[in-house]
């Protein structure tokens, strides 16, 4: 799509020896002004003048604002403001270097990760330089290994390696000069910054290769366990997910006592216990005599027998139980 269907105005839009161009948009005067960014583009500047009663002269009340940039060799105006929209055509979507400067840093953090994975990182020399006893390593052995990896389990995914995760940030918003770059040659401004972020961030990379394997380790311990009550929590979750139901009826079982009670279904398997928070008013007191506050505790999801909505079964732990043994 073009830009605009104005010819003047494309014609000061690309061609670089037009410098100013001036026209009036309905009550409004604009001046539009190229500042030389580098010899493939230039910022365009927007001072506006509110026409009154035929006087088009600039007065202080004025405003002056950045109203886009325009790369040549792209023939794409990037950014456009307010000031501009008078001229671009109806529908255009100017784009947004911050979109692809985003998009820059993804495929900059997806570099590295590739490196990483196929070995071309230096481990070695990182390793001596974090040490042995890392204390933000050592911090997530303690107190984020496991609970990552059972979310993890919990959400039903699976992993044949470490998920590896490679954050490449900066300290601004948009860096135009990296953008251009990424438009003109976007392999060699990627390979350029993982080069120099694998330098310079060489023990970051490191402490998130060994918390990724450690968190890996972890997970197939969670995942090669067939008795661990987690397996009951994670197919209960999936079974709410899928079945989209507001309540269910839940037969719940302890100690040779079992109970069926109504409860909110998307709560169901996002706990390690049935919350009697959840079961309806009704049925709350004769789950509490088993579960509730009487016994010091919720029913655990190991002690759900039975899940139905209407007449249609939703979720039986012997059947459950039987898929496990296969």
């Amino acid at each position: 799509m073009m830009i605009s269907n104005n010819e003047n105005f494309m014609r000061f839009l690309q061609d670089g020896n037009e410098r100013h161009y001036a026209e009036r948009v309905n009550d409004y005067k604009y001046r539009l002004f190229k500042i030389p960014y580098d010899g493939d583009c230039d910022f365009i500047h927007v001072l506006d003048t509110y026409v009154y009663k035929g006087n088009e002269k600039p007065g202080l009340n004025d405003t002056s604002a950045l109203g886009g940039i325009y790369v040549y060799s792209l023939g794409l105006l990037f950014n456009a403001g307010y000031e501009l929209r008078g001229f671009v055509s109806a529908g255009y979507k100017t784009p947004d270097t911050k979109e692809y400067y985003g998009q820059l840093k993804k495929d900059v953090a997806a570099e590295v990760t590739r490196r990483v994975e196929t070995g071309l990182f230096d481990r070695d020399g990182a390793e001596r330089l974090v040490g042995e006893s890392d204390r933000d390593i050592e911090y997530y052995k303690e107190y984020r290994e496991y609970d990552s990896a059972r979310q993890a389990f919990l959400e039903g995914k699976r992993f044949d390696k470490p998920e590896i995760r490679i954050y490449y940030d900066t300290q601004c918003d948009c860096d135009v000069a990296a953008v251009l770059e990424y438009l003109r040659s976007p392999a060699e401004a990627v390979n350029v910054r993982a080069d120099a972020f694998m330098e310079t961030e060489k023990a970051m990379i490191y402490k998130r290769i060994v918390c990724a394997e450690t968190r890996f380790r972890s997970f197939k311990e969670i995942e090669a366990d067939k008795s661990n009550p987690l397996r009951y929590q994670r197919e209960i979750r999936r079974v709410m997910k899928e079945a989209c139901v507001k309540t269910v009826n839940v037969t719940f079982e302890r100690n040779g006592h079992g109970v069926t009670v109504k409860t909110e279904a998307e709560r169901l398997g996002y706990g390690d216990s049935a919350s009697d928070w959840y079961v309806v008013s009704a049925d709350r007191h004769q789950y509490r005599e088993i579960f509730g506050y009487k016994t010091g505790g919720d029913a655990k999801m190991d002690e759900i027998m039975l899940i139905t909505h209407g007449k249609k079964e939703l979720y039986s732990k012997s059947a459950f139980e039987k898929t496990l043994r296969q």
